[in-house]
């Protein structure tokens, strides 16, 4: 069980925290209605995941942006693609993915942060390489 949990504010007062499960093959999720007081009890989304670490993050126009190697199964083998998923609803839907990276290899503790509309991320790639990227979450809107 590695739980490397993440948490966002979809709208005020409602937390969504996403975190992993060791060969579940999915994201597991967990939300709270009154600011992270009391939290759901746990499920599976519908989030594919490779026992990976998430990240959540939230623009300043309120979308919600996810990066994530959305594969099932387990292992290093499947922890590709990277990609940028973003939600304009609270994560109801994720209507706009990107692709930041698809050779394969093991891509780990994808972390980064949002200024105006432009992801700064940096990641691990194959246990030995740190990557760093830009992309601009409106290209192509």
């Amino acid at each position: 069980f590695w739980p490397e949990n993440t948490v966002t504010e979809t709208e005020k007062g409602h937390l969504v925290m996403l975190f992993r499960v060791d060969r579940s093959g999915f994201l597991w999720r967990s939300d709270s209605f009154d600011g992270g007081n009391a939290w759901s009890r746990p499920f599976v989304s519908d989030i594919p995941n490779p026992s990976n670490k998430p990240q959540l993050l939230k623009t300043e126009d309120g979308r919600v942006v996810l990066l994530n190697t959305p594969r099932g199964g387990y292992g290093l083998e499947a922890r590709f693609p990277l990609e940028i998923w973003i939600s304009e609803d609270g994560m109801k839907t994720w209507k706009k993915k990107i692709r930041l990276s698809d050779f394969p290899g093991a891509y780990s503790y994808a972390n980064g942060f949002i200024e105006g509309n432009v992801l700064y991320a940096a990641f691990e790639f194959n246990r030995h390489d740190v990557y760093f990227a830009r992309v601009d979450l409106d290209e192509d809107k």
